[in-house]
């Protein structure tokens, strides 16, 4: 979190909880440039050396636009935000590159299988 706070980015928490675990990711938000984005952080269920995990950036849509609006503009997430994410993540993990792929390539390089085919 301190990550984000010293690029100019504002989570809605100071730090990461053990209730900001979620199915099997940990979760969190934070605000940026008049944006509020989610995180998310899912280890890999395969051990794998190094370890995989998937760190997925999200645009917060609140209700309506979730009732109503195509699932994809939860992505519209601008590349200035994915760049400081990523740059956060690498600094924290002490890890050298990262791969971005889409949130299709991600379900299928953790747990193997195809995503569901999305509707509408």
């Amino acid at each position: 979190m301190d990550g984000f706070a010293d690029r100019g980015a504002f989570p809605r928490k100071p730090k990461v909880e053990d209730r900001d675990w979620e199915h099997s990711s940990w979760f969190f938000w934070v605000i940026w440039q008049g944006g509020e984005f989610q995180v998310d952080l899912e280890p890999s269920p395969h051990d794998t050396t190094p370890p995989t995990w998937h760190f997925g950036v999200a645009r917060v849509r609140g209700v309506f636009r979730t009732l109503f609006c195509s699932k994809q503009s939860r992505f519209d997430v601008p590349d200035e935000f994915l760049r400081l994410a990523g740059e956060v993540l690498q600094r924290a993990a002490g890890c050298e590159t990262l791969a971005w792929i889409t949130e299709d390539q991600a379900v299928e390089a953790l747990w193997g299988y195809p995503a569901a085919p999305h509707k509408g």
